[in-house]
């Protein structure tokens, strides 16, 4: 999980920068409409839960850079639907009512919803910029 929520970060840094420079380069744009445009389509890019996917994905990172090894745990909450998923946990969790809601790591289809949003506004750069630089 440590190695998919770096890369992903990784992913949208290269993403920004792959945007800005080539409407900042190519297309002259200046530096602070093309960081504008970046954040526009990154917003309109979907979430995961009901979070905005990119603060997600710093939030995330940033508790794994900073956290020991995780705890796992199976999530049995919807098993009469035959849904099963991982939770994981920054902390060994004994009594789940009670815990607090930072001591729970990203889900299994936390990191599918951002691997969603990723593609999206992937491709929403590049439609974007072929719709661009086809009017040149």
């Amino acid at each position: 999980m440590d190695s998919f929520f770096f890369e992903a970060k990784a992913f949208e840094e290269v993403l920004r920068r792959f945007l800005v420079n080539t409407l900042q380069y190519i297309l002259n744009d200046k530096h602070s409409v093309a960081g504008q445009k970046y954040e526009e389509m990154a917003s309109q890019s979907g979430a995961v839960n009901d979070e905005p996917w990119s603060p997600f994905l710093y939030r995330v990172r940033m508790k794994f850079i900073h956290n020991a090894a995780p705890w796992i745990a199976v999530d049995l909450s919807r098993s009469e639907e035959g849904a099963f998923d991982f939770l994981i946990m920054s902390e060994n969790i004994k009594e789940f009512p009670v815990a607090r809601p930072d001591s729970f790591l990203p889900a299994i289809r936390d990191m599918n919803q951002l691997w969603t949003c990723l593609q999206t506004v992937s491709q929403h750069i590049e439609d974007y910029l072929i719709d661009r630089i086809s009017k040149l």
